[in-house]
């Protein structure tokens, strides 16, 4: 709530905590990439490396978006809306992305 946004705005004001959340993502998103290769039905293994980033990129974007509205927006449910997100990543990877069924 209220409280989270109230601290996460003052750890946003120090550049180094900034700088450590922004190489943070960047790690994350290597590792994502890295754990979605698999999930990629493409036989060229450049290419299927190079959609898992792209996968993953959208997918820390949407996180990225999900979590300014949430600082924005009084009641924003979160779990929904992350969910809702990745359903969206998804369908729209879905023609590259192994089946799950």
């Amino acid at each position: 709530g209220r409280n989270y946004r109230e601290l996460l705005h003052h750890f946003l004001e120090s550049p180094s905590i900034s700088s450590h959340i922004v190489q943070s993502g960047q790690q994350y998103q290597a590792l994502l990439a890295a754990s979605l290769v698999r999930d990629v039905n493409v036989q060229d293994p450049e290419e299927r490396l190079e959609i898992a980033r792209l996968v993953a990129i959208t997918l820390w974007g949407a996180h990225d978006d999900v979590q300014r509205r949430h600082e924005r927006e009084e009641n924003y449910d979160l779990a929904s809306e992350t969910l809702a997100a990745i359903d969206r990543v998804e369908k729209l990877f879905a023609h590259v992305l192994v089946s799950s069924s």
